[in-house]
């Protein structure tokens, strides 16, 4: 090969090389219930350690001391709240009437199980606009104990969304798994809202 031609190839190669490295790779998407990994992961490593030390494989009506394990996590979770986690993160996700919240100037909010579900396989979620003035997404999750998640529906509000809009969210495969229930505000703005959550 000529000594010319040889020096200028290699310079072109290796622009080209820089330029195949330099491109975007493509982006990743990120689970819904990625936010809520460092909660749910304590959760489980609890939930787990007291199955165990009530000698009960799994949770639910073949465990003669479920009663004892839910108040147990549910302990756990107060615990948590007081100098943990729970402080300032997570709220706890509550079957029996009704959650509020609000997002005053943007960001997110993230309510979860205090432990695993036992005794339904389906979740709905309601969520109601009470006020504000940010576009929303509501998105609702379940996560198992090998921390995979499971991805329900997902609603989104118009910032000039009117006071009162309702929008239902649901997911199956709820038993055994943890419900995650994730709101995001967007734009600096607010977003009061409402929701109930309910077994099926």
């Amino acid at each position: 090969m000529n000594l010319t031609r040889t020096m200028l190839f290699v310079p072109a190669l290796a622009l080209s090389l820089a330029a195949f490295s330099l491109s975007p790779s493509p982006a990743v998407a990120q689970s819904k219930c990625t936010s809520a990994a460092k909660v749910t992961t304590a959760i489980w490593e609890k939930y787990g350690a007291e199955l165990k030390k009530a000698g009960c494989k799994k949770g639910g009506d073949k465990c003669s001391k479920m009663e004892a394990i839910v108040k147990e996590m549910v302990r756990f979770w107060n615990e948590q709240a007081g100098n943990g986690w729970a402080t300032i993160g997570p709220r706890q996700v509550v079957f029996e009437g009704k959650l509020d919240g609000k997002i005053v100037a943007g960001g997110e909010r993230i309510f979860v199980t205090t432990h695993p579900v036992v005794d339904a396989d389906k979740i709905t979620v309601e969520v109601k606009k009470e006020d504000g003035k940010a576009p929303a997404t509501v998105s609702l999750s379940l996560v198992g104990d090998d921390n995979k998640c499971v991805e329900g529906d997902e609603v989104n509000f118009a910032g000039d969304a009117k006071k009162g809009a309702t929008k239902k969210l649901s997911v199956s495969g709820a038993r055994d798994r943890m419900v995650v229930i994730k709101v995001d505000a967007k734009d600096g703005k607010a977003f009061d809202y409402e929701l109930v959550v309910r077994k099926e």
